[in-house]
């Protein structure tokens, strides 16, 4: 069963104009209305924003009319007033209407047949068409008169662009008459279907002229705008959601409907899908059309002239985005047909146009409409379309056609046409290693990888010929698919072009493909591997080798030492890589070999040495211009900040290397990147974001086979659920870590960035289930890795600290005193904030537990200072918890509840279930109430978010689902899903228990 969404999302981007239609019904009801026309494209919102004023209308009491024209009634006069009007006539008293008009209810049979079946007035037919349409105009504005007079009436009437003239013409009248009594009108009209000079537009223009009204245009969402109906309909942090969010605004550009049914498209395929109150799936790269969208856009396209839809289908198979000149080119019509084409599509709002110095481009105002008319020519007519457009272009660009490749290979190999093969395949290689040049790996692949293809369709010669002329193009794929996390394409690649070189016998290219595949085993964490192929790849290079080849070799070689824990054999192959990049001049190798040697003395604790290597190598990554090495420098300056706990500082550098990997476009880059914020929200208390951020890298990092990273991606995210009490799946994400990381294999040649975490994964899960011997055995296989490599950061960073908990609380303080030693040693020499403050904290429950409460308890709190100082915020509140029962040991009952006091709102923030329990419990234990659980969540769940904090509050006021809906403007089922997040989360099971926690508790401001 898949998740569900509501049936109308949340209302944003409207704020100023809502206050503004507000401001007109305030004025209105002071009997100073002024007329409003809300123009847009198709599916902007139109509807939407009166519907949520008439919803406001309403709450005021005042009378609401809502009506609507039909493109199928166009010809039924009046028709849009019938529609409006009719309930609130229904509604009525008999012979109401007959006081409200002063006698005048027979004329209005044209518009209300409904009266004349009632009997409220006989027609009058006499006098001349002119004199019964003045006596019906002047009889309807009294009725509306009348109705205001009871109450403000506000008459919306939506699509004016259907609507008929007699109802235009009534329109502009009573628009004129109601000026000074509280009828407020308000209209909307689509303006892709407006024509100068029809109907609608001279009654707009009289009014306008009259300043009798004003007409606003309904933008289409902003990006901002975008991004906060995705985090507030899913309820989800704008972190995680942020590149997702931009796909959808560049796919819908903005439009509400559009952006609407592709969000209701992707819950209901299960792409994007709620697991116990997180929605995961954002990592999605690709949008489907919904068949929703396809229909309404049909429906638009359908009302073009043929020239118009002809010229609308050359600029869909063209692309997004053409320049005039290529449509001029590709046309099959003369210019002044393919001008007239484009400016109805201009009028119509299919295309836009614009310049850019000389040349003109015309763009598809939504990629959706594209997308809908070039699936609607099918595969054998677009085909048709590619291979004529590919040999026009082709000619037109003449000897300038490979700066073109892009273009060309997009159209040659779109026509699938064995007659144009050989081209397709030429300016394919040559646009995929175009990309390659600019780190477009995604582009890059597509274009190689098709090449490749293609290449194996033709017969021998062909094939010998275009290789012969391009060059093997199975390295470059390979490069490309390694950097998309693709390892198994990449190693299958490079295994096939050694087989090449070597029938071949190409020495050079056995050397560049043993370098690869060093690079290739290294990333997949398959050290021994990587190994054997840069020494073969030395054996290559031999004594004379190319200096920076050989540079560039050792560095791998050392980053593989260092993985595999040999830091020392790592720091000399480095430094001699350093030595041969200096004596080269070459500063992108040079950032580089720095990076990797803060690298290396950063899992040793020399953080000087670290902080030195590594600004040297941002200096040196930006001197050269290399983004990815920049991304690595960053990264690792803000690993150094993380794991000698400085939290504050640690941030921006997150944001540098995020950056970078944002302009890279690397999905590669990212994960790592967004290792180091799951990290950091799990530190500073940010835990729904901390958990949304690890499932959704987790899934990222199995589909990019990222063996090295994943098991710390889970194991980080598991240490989250743990603090939330959800233990079952925390143990599932540390089995999937051991399991990844080969940690219950061989640990001679083991990556011992990956087994320590796993280690520490499964004795936090064995701490939290009481098996205190089991976590302790954990941690020490652990040290044993860490202590044999050098690596002993890994030891501080968690680890210790949980054996140091399990030894003490199974009242080993020996055993906690002797960890709590090598914690403070270790950490002294990191400068390691976050170990400092766990040793000091560990020494004081030692002190307690020896006897020693006062001492104990003056430990605690300076301990808790320290950790709230990084900010280390459920460790700092669980130091706290402790520091209450140690104050309320030696009798100091208001310092203990003041503790726990602080306590407790942290831990209903986090949603710490397990630690809120054991607070709440210490409070009885002194004769104390606890405090409400107001907001306080279950396990894997979110404190109240503001909606559901508004929710409460009106529930607690006496409100149904219906007027809350109306209050809040969002529909009642919305309401109802709100309502039962709400009860999960703080456990009640009815609108009473609700009402009664709210009354007895201190909400937060929603």
């Amino acid at each position: 069963m898949h998740s569900t969404l509501p049936d109308e999302l949340a209302l944003v981007g409207r704020k100023e104009e809502l206050a503004g239609l507000r401001r007109r019904l305030e004025r209105a009801a002071q009997a100073e209305p002024r007329a409003a026309f809300i123009r847009g494209e198709s599916g902007v919102g139109k509807s939407r924003l009166v519907r949520a004023v008439a919803d406001d209308a309403r709450r005021r009491e005042w009378t609401v009319a809502v009506g609507r024209a039909y493109p199928v009634g166009a010809g039924v006069p009046y028709g849009i007033f019938t529609d409006a009007l009719q309930p609130v006539i229904a509604q009525l008293e008999p012979g109401a209407v007959s006081v409200l008009t002063r006698g005048g209810e027979g004329d209005l049979g044209q518009i209300f047949p409904a009266l004349r079946a009632r009997g409220d007035g006989a027609e009058r037919t006499g006098g001349s068409p002119s004199e019964l349409k003045t006596r019906l105009f002047w009889n309807f504005t009294e009725l509306l008169k009348g109705l205001a007079g009871r109450a403000p009436l506000l008459v919306v009437l939506e699509d004016l662009q259907w609507a008929d003239e007699p109802s235009l013409e009534l329109l502009h009248f009573i628009v004129r008459e109601t000026r000074a009594f509280p009828v407020q009108i308000l209209g909307t009209y689509n303006e892709t279907h407006r024509e100068r000079g029809d109907a609608l537009s001279v009654t707009e223009q009289s009014l306008l002229r009259l300043d009798h009204l004003d007409v606003l245009r309904l933008e289409p969402l902003a990006p901002s705008d975008t991004a906060e109906l995705i985090t507030e309909s899913f309820r989800v942090d704008p972190s995680v959601t942020r590149e997702f969010a931009a796909l959808v605004h560049g796919w819908t550009r903005g439009n509400p409907f559009y952006l609407t049914e592709t969000l209701k498209s992707l819950v209901e395929s299960g792409r994007l899908h709620d697991r116990e109150g997180t929605w995961l799936g954002w990592e999605t790269d690709a949008l489907d059309l919904p068949q929703s969208v396809r229909d309404a856009v049909l429906v638009r396209i359908g009302r073009l002239s043929e020239s118009a839809a002809e010229t609308a289908r050359l600029a869909a198979v063209l692309g997004t985005r053409t320049r005039y000149e290529v449509l001029l080119v590709a046309s099959t019509v003369d210019e002044h047909d393919l001008l007239a084409g484009l400016d109805e599509l201009r009028r119509r709002g299919v295309l836009s146009e614009e310049s850019e110095g000389a040349s003109l481009f015309y763009t598809f105002q939504h990629p959706l409409v594209r997308e809908t008319l070039y699936a609607e020519l099918g595969r054998a007519r677009s085909r048709v379309y590619h291979a004529r457009i590919a040999e026009a272009l082709e000619r037109h660009h003449g000897k300038a056609a490979l700066e073109h490749a892009e273009e060309l290979a997009f159209h040659f190999s779109r026509a699938e046409s064995p007659r144009l093969a050989d081209r397709a395949i030429r300016y394919r290689a040559v646009a995929g290693r175009r990309a390659l040049g600019r780190f477009a790996w995604s582009p890059a692949a597509d274009h190689l990888g098709d090449a490749l293809e293609r290449l194996a369709r033709l017969d021998e010669a062909e094939r010998v010929g275009l290789i012969q002329e391009l060059g093997p193009l199975e390295e470059d794929l390979a490069h490309a698919c390694q950097a998309l996390g693709d390892g198994e394409r990449a190693l299958a690649l490079l295994e096939s072009a050694r087989a090449q070189a070597r029938a071949s016998g190409d020495a050079r290219r056995l050397l560049r493909v043993a370098r690869r595949l060093g690079h290739l085993h290294f990333w997949a964490a398959r050290y021994a591997e990587a190994l054997d192929e840069l020494d073969g790849a030395l054996d290559l290079l031999g004594e004379a080798g190319a200096l920076r080849e050989r540079a560039s070799i050792r560095l791998v070689r050392g980053i593989c030492l260092e993985q595999v824990g040999r830091a020392d054999d790592a720091e000399r192959e480095l430094s001699a890589a350093l030595d041969t990049a200096a004596e080269l001049g070459d500063a992108a190798l040079l950032a580089k070999v720095h990076r990797a040697l803060a690298l290396n003395h950063l899992w040793r604790g020399a953080t000087e040495r670290v902080r030195e290597h590594g600004e040297q190598a941002v200096a040196l990554a930006r001197e050269a211009g290399r983004g990815s090495v920049l991304f690595w420098s960053h990264w690792l300056m803000a690993v150094l900040e993380g794991l000698t706990g400085n939290a504050q500082a640690m941030a921006p550098r997150i944001e540098e290397a995020m950056g970078v990997a944002t302009r890279l476009r690397s999905p590669h880059l990212r994960l790592w990147a967004a290792e180091l914020s799951i990290e950091h929200a799990s530190a500073t208390g940010d835990w729904e974001r901390g958990i949304a951020l690890g499932e959704q890298s987790v899934v990222l990092a199995r589909s990019l086979d990222q063996r090295t990273l994943l098991p710390r991606l889970l194991v980080w995210t598991a240490l989250i659920h743990l603090g939330r009490g959800d233990l079952e799946r925390a143990r599932t994400l540390v089995d999937e870590a051991w399991e990844v990381s080969g940690a219950g294999g061989d640990l001679e040649e083991c990556d011992v960035n990956t087994v320590v975490p796993a280690h520490t994964g499964r004795a936090a899960c064995a701490l939290a289930e009481g098996d205190y011997d089991t976590a302790i055995a954990f941690g020490e296989a652990a040290l044993r890795l860490t202590d044999r490599s050098g690596y002993f950061v890994w030891a501080v960073h968690r680890l210790l600290p949980i054996m140091a908990e399990a030894c003490l609380l199974k009242r080993d303080l020996d055993g906690a005193l002797r960890i709590a030693t090598r914690l403070k040693r270790d950490s002294e020499r990191l400068s390691h904030r976050l170990g400092l403050a766990w040793s000091d904290a560990c020494t004081a429950l030692v002190t307690w537990l020896g006897g020693d409460a006062e001492n104990g308890a003056r430990g605690l709190r300076d301990a808790a200072a320290q950790l709230e100082a990084i900010p280390f915020v459920w460790d700092a509140a669980r130091v706290r918890r402790q520091l209450a029962g140690r104050l309320a040991d030696f009798g100091d009952r208001e310092g203990a509840l003041q503790e726990l006091r602080g306590v407790h709102e942290t831990f209903a923030r986090l949603g710490a279930e397990l630690e809120l329990t054991r607070t709440r419990e210490m409070f009885r234990e002194i004769d104390a109430r606890p405090p409400a659980r107001g907001v306080v969540v279950g396990a894997g769940a979110s404190a109240l978010t503001s909606r559901e904090i508004e929710i409460a509050r009106l529930v607690a006021d006496g409100k149904s689902n219906k007027a809350i809906g109306k209050a809040l403007d969002i529909a009642p089922r919305t309401v109802s899903t709100h309502l039962s997040n709400i009860y999960r989360k703080v456990e009640v099971g009815s609108r009473a228990e609700l009402t009664e926690l709210v009354r007895t508790s201190q909400l937060p401001e929603g």
